[in-house]
């Protein structure tokens, strides 16, 4: 079993010198990884990384050596919708996004494309 922490405030900046998908470093990503654990981090701020989804969220990033990942995550506890509200709640539970990546160092970045929240697509 691969274990992996997400930094989520790493997911969406775009690196200035970064390694490409064919590269060693890049290499080591390629695959499917199941997720553990995702933590969110506001660069800048001295509180400690906390749970988004709680301590066992589910879902899986996909690296492929062409360049392109996609990642889908939940929380664990998400129960089908009665209501609208429910609705909503589903939709604070879960991200997906998908785009191409680089490696800078011990962490990948990625360039949205596609996304379950508009904010987070990059716009050429």
């Amino acid at each position: 079993m691969q274990r992996i922490a997400v930094i989520a405030a790493a997911l969406f900046v775009v690196a200035t010198q970064p390694l490409h998908a064919d590269d060693d470093s890049a290499k080591k990503l390629h695959g499917i990884w199941r997720v553990t654990s995702l933590k969110l981090q506001i660069v800048g701020d001295d509180s400690p990384p906390r749970d988004v989804f709680g301590s066992n969220p589910k879902g899986y990033l996909i690296f492929t050596p062409e360049g392109r990942m996609a990642a889908v995550i939940s929380a664990a506890d998400r129960k089908p919708p009665a209501t609208d509200a429910d609705n909503i709640a589903l939709m604070k539970s879960v991200i997906a996004y998908t785009g191409k990546y680089t490696v800078e160092g011990d962490r990948w970045v990625t360039k949205v494309d596609v996304s379950w929240n508009e904010i987070y697509n990059v716009q050429d």
